[in-house]
């Protein structure tokens, strides 16, 4: 068997005649044409980069597509089950996540596969290994229009200690983890054509019934999707950290040395971190309101935002941002007194204010957590290791 197994690895990674699904999937009405589907969703959408996957169809001879578990402007998701093994149990058969990408950025493509690379051969027994996704391979499918690169993962997803920055961390790439083979009778797909290459756009399917109390415990949270992440190199004589310049991260979650174009490094995902973890325990947004009614996003709202949570900039921040204008890019806030140009954005409210769920004595330990990750300063925020540490998660 064994030697089958390692046949079939050696078969080129290219796509093949589909194969059938022992159970079909169940069906449901076709959405109507106006209705947008996902992908269709995104700015700049155009169907003739995207794959055109469908469910039962065998990638590469080897991974049966099941059903469309995410999607985004770049690519689609999707769950899948190794048809070329013959130990037919759940965990090794069904436990793939195919990530399919378009066509049309093979740059972006092949950095996303270089940053997974990287990820995979970092030290395998750090203790936030359990929270990041295992990427375990990347192969090429030939589609109507070019090439597409198709990166493999497992579920449970696992993968090692990583020295890059996220750069996209949000609430849209944290999964939750599941081994239940119960949910496959349960796939059904809702889908609609498009008039004018014949693509069939799938619904994504989230709902996979109620949690199993018995698996709790094999549940957790999971970091995917690295296509934004930097790995930051090293310079000078004392090695420190290479700074990054270019903009990253989601708008309502953009640390303020991004925003005003100072460089950032590995603090800038703490920051992200902190407007997350606000966002998950609080249920509500910490920032809000940061596009006009165009969706154009709006970074001096975002900045006033920040002024009425923490208070003014720090001069040394201000200083930072008006050296790198000259080599990179940022804009424009004070004016020659160093007053903020939009003072009349600053809402009233502050942090305390926005925090009205909690009882006296854990709002205290929450507030002090948050705050040791909102900083105006990257150097004052503490680090991962650190906050471990806090009473806020330890009490």
């Amino acid at each position: 068997m064994q030697s089958k197994i390692r046949a079939l690895k050696r078969i080129p990674f290219f796509r093949a005649k589909p194969l059938q699904l022992s159970r079909p999937l169940s069906t449901t009405a076709p959405i109507p044409q106006h209705v947008l589907v996902d992908e269709e969703l995104s700015p700049g959408y155009n169907p003739k980069h995207y794959y055109p996957a469908k469910p039962g169809e065998a990638l590469a001879d080897h991974y049966q597509l099941l059903v469309k578990i995410g999607w985004g402007s770049g690519s689609t998701v999707w769950l899948a089950r190794d048809v070329a093994r013959h130990v037919l149990t759940f965990i090794r058969t069904c436990g793939q996540t195919l990530k399919i990408l378009n066509n049309n950025n093979p740059k972006g493509a092949d950095h996303e596969r270089r940053i997974e690379e990287h990820i995979a051969q970092q030290t395998p027994s750090h203790r936030g290994r359990p929270v990041i996704r295992s990427y375990l391979e990347s192969f090429e499918l030939t589609g109507p229009i070019g090439k597409h690169i198709c990166d493999r993962f497992t579920l449970p997803m696992v993968k090692a200690y990583i020295l890059i920055i996220l750069a996209d961390l949000k609430l849209d790439n944290i999964l939750i983890t599941f081994l239940n083979e119960n949910i496959l009778p349960r796939f059904s797909m809702q889908c609609k054509t498009d008039p004018e290459t014949g693509r069939v756009v799938y619904r994504c399917h989230n709902n996979f019934g109620p949690l199993d109390p018995s698996g709790l415990g094999n549940i957790y949270p999971q970091i995917t999707d690295f296509g934004a992440a930097t790995s930051l190199g090293t310079g000078g004589d004392d090695g420190a950290v290479q700074l990054g310049t270019r903009p990253i991260q989601p708008d309502y979650y953009r640390a303020p040395e991004v925003i005003l174009g100072c460089g950032w490094s590995y603090s800038a995902d703490i920051w992200n971190l902190g407007v997350m973890m606000w966002n998950i325990l609080e249920g509500t947004e910490l920032f809000t309101q940061l596009q006009d009614a165009e969706g154009t996003y709006l970074p001096e709202a975002y900045l006033a935002q920040m002024i009425a949570l923490l208070g003014p900039p720090p001069k040394k921040l201000l200083v930072m941002s008006e050296s790198m204008a000259q080599v990179e890019w940022s804009p424009d806030i004070t004016d020659e007194r160093g007053k903020f140009l939009d003072n009349e954005l600053i809402p009233a409210r502050n942090l305390e204010d926005a925090l009205p769920s909690r009882e006296a004595s854990d709002k205290e330990a929450f507030l002090s957590f948050i705050n040791q990750m909102l900083t105006w300063l990257p150097e004052e925020r503490k680090t991962a290791r650190e906050l471990m540490e806090h009473p806020f998660l330890n009490d």
